[in-house]
């Protein structure tokens, strides 16, 4: 989500060193043969500043839907975020 830099003097942070964001990632395939999970981990999504998307699908059991959703999201994204706040876009592209 975007972090609303107008918010900042409100917890009195004028003093605040930039906002920061880093990801990690690391996999440990269990019992299956084959690793079933997949994940996103995208900085300054589609070139906008301090929007990130981090996600996690768990295959449970297969890993076509994981692998589907990780290969889709992004583009399924793109048109909602051309006139929406991210928490909208989010919300409308999981119901």
């Amino acid at each position: 989500l975007k972090f609303d830099e107008s918010k900042r003097d409100e917890v009195n942070s004028s003093k605040l060193p930039p906002l920061e964001v880093r990801g990690g990632v690391i996999s440990t395939k269990g019992k299956r043969g084959y690793m079933e999970d997949y994940h996103i981990m995208t900085h300054n999504l589609f070139g906008q500043k301090d929007l990130h998307l981090f996600a996690v699908f768990d295959g449970h059991g297969g890993d076509g839907a994981a692998k589907f959703v990780t290969d889709k999201l992004t583009e399924h994204l793109k048109p909602l975020l051309d006139n929406k706040e991210p928490k909208a876009v989010l919300k409308q592209a999981f119901y």
